[in-house]
């Protein structure tokens, strides 16, 4: 496509994970992230 990224000029576009990870956090600590299904493509297919 002429050296354009099909995706979007930001990167990954694609976020099946999302969650807040706050200012000042802790090293080796886990942060909670939640399931973002709307940003995953999706589709149908027929077969006749």
């Amino acid at each position: 496509m002429n050296g354009v990224d099909p995706t979007g000029e930001a990167p990954f576009q694609i976020k099946p994970l999302v969650g807040e990870v706050p200012a000042g956090a802790a090293d080796h600590l886990n942060y909670q992230m939640g399931l973002n299904l709307d940003s995953v493509p999706s589709g149908t297919a027929t077969i006749n």
